[in-house]
C-alpha cells in the first residue's frame, strides 16, 4: 500500500523557526511634562490652592483581600477509568479540599472485575473478548476523500471549545499555521488530501443502526483503517468503491473497533457523535506514529452518498486532544525499533529531567546517523531537531481537571462519500 510522507518538512521548520527571533520595540517613550507656564513674576514656593482637597493625593492603603479558594472553580473533573490488569476501575467527580492554599482531589472509586463475565479490559472498560473475524460490517459506511487541519492555509479554524473560554481549540493547526512562511510551498493539507485520493491513506466510517440519513435517534460509528478492494480508486471517489479493513483496528484479542462513537445521532441532517478514545495512526516525516485521541467530537452534515447505502459528507468537523505523554511515547518507541544509529541505548529520545523540572531530549552525542542515507534519515532529524521541536509542542488543554495542561488539541475539516466494506483484509 502506497504510503505518502504528509508532514516531511515540518521537523525542519520546527528547527529553524525555533531559532529565528523576532525583535519588539519596547522603548518606552518619554511625556513631555515640563509645565509651559509663564512663571515670570509669580511666587514660586509650593503653595496651590487646593481648597476641597489635595487633587494629586491618592489613596494607596493596601485592601485586605482573602486568598482565592483554589477549589472554586472545582478543579477536580471526571476521571477516565483505568484498567489493572482485567479490572476496570471507574471513577466520580473528584471532591476537592483546600489544603493549605493548595488543591487535593479524592474520588470514589468503582472496580469490576471484567474476567468474571469473561471480557477483558481495555482502555478502562470491559470489553468482549474475540476475534475481528467474527465481526460484521454494517451495509452503510463511507470513505473519507479529503482532510485538512483547521486554520492552515486557506481552510477556516476548526473545531471545537475544549478549554471552555468561547474559542476553538487546535493547538496543531496554529502550530502548522505558524510555520507558514517556513515550509513555503509545502501544503501539508493538500498532501494528505493527494494520500486518501491515491490509496495511501484509507479511513472508512461505519455506522451500524442507521435508518434515516435526516432524523435518527440512534447511530453507532466506529472508524478503520483499510485499503482499496481492487485498486481502482476511481470508483472510490465517486462514492461506489469497496474497501477491505486492516484487522489493526480492532482492540488487540477483541472484536471490538479501536474507533468507536457509540450512543450517535443524527439531527436536521447533521451527525454528531463522541466524545470517545480512539487510536490515530499519522505520519511525521517517514515515520508512522500511533497515539490516542481523547475527547474526540464528530459533526458532519450527510446526505446519502451515490451507492445509495452509505453517507456522503462535506465540511464535516473533527477534533480531539492527544495527550502529551502519548506522543512523547510514540515517538521513543519508533526511536527504540529503529534508530540504534542514534547511539541512545536504552534511553528514551524524549522524557522527563528531574533536575530541570520538564521534559527534555536525551543526548545523541555518539549519534551516526547519516542525513544522507534513506533508512537513517528520518532518525537523525529527531536527533537533530528534537530540542527545538519541544519548544514549540505546548499542550493546550487540561484533560484530568488538575489546572495543569497535558495534552495537544487538534481540529480537522473532513469530506467523505459513500463507501462498501467487503471485510477484513488478508480474508
Amino acid at each position: 500500500m502506497r504510503k505518502n510522507i504528509i508532514l516531511p518538512a515540518v521537523l525542519l521548520a520546527v528547527a529553524t523557526f525555533g531559532f529565528a527571533g523576532c525583535a519588539d520595540d519596547t522603548t518606552t517613550g518619554n511625556s513631555d511634562t515640563a509645565a509651559a507656564a509663564d512663571t515670570a513674576g509669580a511666587d514660586t514656593t509650593n503653595e496651590s490652592d487646593t481648597a476641597g482637597g489635595d487633587a494629586g493625593a491618592a489613596d494607596t492603603a493596601p485592601e485586605d483581600t482573602a486568598p482565592a479558594d483554589p477549589c472554586d472553580p472545582n478543579p477536580c473533573g471526571a476521571k477516565a477509568s483505568t484498567c489493572d490488569g482485567d479490572t476496570s476501575t471507574a471513577y466520580t467527580e473528584g471532591v476537592c479540599a483546600n489544603e493549605e492554599g493548595a488543591a487535593a482531589c479524592s474520588y470514589t472509586e468503582t472496580a469490576t472485575d471484567c474476567a468474571a463475565e469473561g471480557n477483558t479490559c481495555v482502555n478502562g472498560e470491559c470489553v468482549e473478548a474475540g476475534d475481528p473475524t467474527d465481526y460484521v460490517f454494517a451495509e452503510e459506511a463511507s470513505v473519507m476523500t479529503s482532510l485538512g487541519i483547521g486554520g492552515v492555509g486557506e481552510l477556516d479554524d476548526c473545531c471545537f471549545d475544549f478549554t471552555d473560554d468561547g474559542e476553538m481549540d487546535n493547538a496543531l493547526g496554529k502550530l502548522l499555521n505558524g510555520l507558514g512562511n517556513i515550509l513555503g510551498d509545502t501544503d501539508v493539507n493538500a498532501e494528505i488530501t493527494t494520500n486518501m485520493e491515491e490509496g495511501g491513506l484509507v479511513i472508512l466510517l461505519e455506522y451500524a443502526d442507521l435508518d434515516d440519513v435526516s432524523t435518527d435517534d440512534i447511530v453507532n460509528l466506529s472508524v478503520f483503517y483499510g485499503e482499496d478492494a481492487d485498486d481502482d480508486y476511481t470508483d472510490n471517489l465517486a462514492g461506489t468503491g469497496s474497501f477491505v479493513v486492516d484487522p489493526a483496528s480492532f482492540l488487540e484479542g477483541t472484536k471490538t473497533p479501536l474507533a468507536s462513537f457509540p450512543g450517535g445521532n443524527i439531527s436536521g441532517g447533521t451527525l454528531s457523535a463522541g466524545p470517545s478514545v480512539f487510536n490515530l495512526a499519522f505520519p511525521i516525516g517517514n515515520i508512522k506514529l500511533e497515539a490516542m485521541v481523547s475527547g474526540t467530537l464528530i459533526e458532519a452534515p450527510v446526505t446519502l452518498g451515490p451507492n445509495g447505502k452509505g453517507l456522503a459528507m462535506d465540511k464535516a468537523k473533527l477534533g480531539g486532544y492527544i495527550l502529551m505523554d502519548d506522543l512523547y511515547g510514540a515517538l521513543n518507541a519508533y526511536v527504540a525499533s529503529s534508530c540504534e544509529c542514534l547511539g541512545m541505548g536504552d534511553e528514551p529520545l524524549i522524557g522527563f529531567d528531574e533536575d530541570k523540572g520538564k521534559m527534555a531530549c536525551g543526548s545523541t552525542e555518539n549519534s551516526s546517523c547519516d542525513s544522507n542515507n534513506e533508512d537513517e534519515e528520518t532518525c537523525a532529524q529527531l536527533g537533530s531537531f528534537c530540542g527545538a521541536a519541544l519548544l514549540f509542542l505546548k499542550p493546550d488543554v487540561d484533560s484530568s481537571g488538575d489546572g495543569e495542561k497535558d495534552a495537544m488539541s487538534v481540529g480537522a475539516w473532513v469530506t467523505g462519500t459513500s463507501a462498501t466494506i467487503t471485510g477484513l483484509a488478508g480474508n
